[in-house]
């Protein structure tokens, strides 16, 4: 073979693998809060040869809102495969005064209807409900400590038995991501840092790996 159809040969090659990569590769919703809009996990896992992520965080989004924002989103890609739903810590802090079980029975409610819009697009094992991240009230900075993110550990852990079952009742993925940032890898004690991060990203591709 001479150089020019040798050349020829690898250009070919190399632009099959590109095609077929990109036809296997997953295009994932990440639909969050702060630590999805600002967390470097996000890119990280979209930085896995076969998935794709767009970064669907909002800071301050709360499951209430969930479904009256997921739907532009939807509306917006038209060739997403998977959607990850990672909401609930914004609504339990101390700054609500309304009984904590209250607040994880609404949070549940509110991401239920969520859950319900997205069925609309996705089949049930393609929607990934995600327990938050727990907190670290001791090194918490003083204005999420001002709004109530010190107390919110027990209800975290109450919402992560709750998002379980809710799973369960749905017939849709979870992940618990409760236990799974270092307590040291807290920058504020409510937003994960780097390491945290890291360890987010960890997490949610050893589950995508499984699946």
């Amino acid at each position: 073979m001479n150089t020019l159809a040798h050349n020829i040969s690898l250009i070919i090659l190399m632009t099959t693998a590109t095609v077929v990569n990109a036809e296997n590769s997953k295009r994932i919703l990440c639909f969050g809060d702060s630590i999805t809009d600002r967390g470097k996990w996000v890119a990280s896992v979209g930085a896995h040869e076969s998935i794709e992520t767009v970064n669907a965080g909002r800071s301050g989004r709360k499951a209430a809102q969930a479904r009256e924002e997921l739907a532009p989103y939807l509306e917006k890609y038209s060739n997403l495969d998977r959607i990850i739903m990672f909401l609930g810590v914004n609504d339990l802090p101390a700054r609500d005064k309304r009984p904590g079980d209250v607040k994880v029975a609404g949070c549940v409610t509110n991401m239920s209807d969520a859950i319900d819009l997205a069925m609309t697009r996705f089949k049930p094992e393609n929607i990934i409900l995600v327990a938050p991240c727990n907190v670290n009230p001791d090194i918490m900075s003083a204005i999420n400590h001002k709004r109530g993110y010190d107390v919110t550990s027990p209800l975290l852990a109450k919402l992560e038995n709750e998002y379980k079952a809710l799973a369960k009742k749905k017939g849709i993925q979870f992940v618990s991501l409760f236990n799974v940032v270092s307590k040291e890898n807290y920058k504020d004690g409510l937003h994960p840092n780097e390491a945290g991060d890291a360890e987010i990203a960890k997490a949610i591709l050893s589950f995508l790996s499984t699946q």
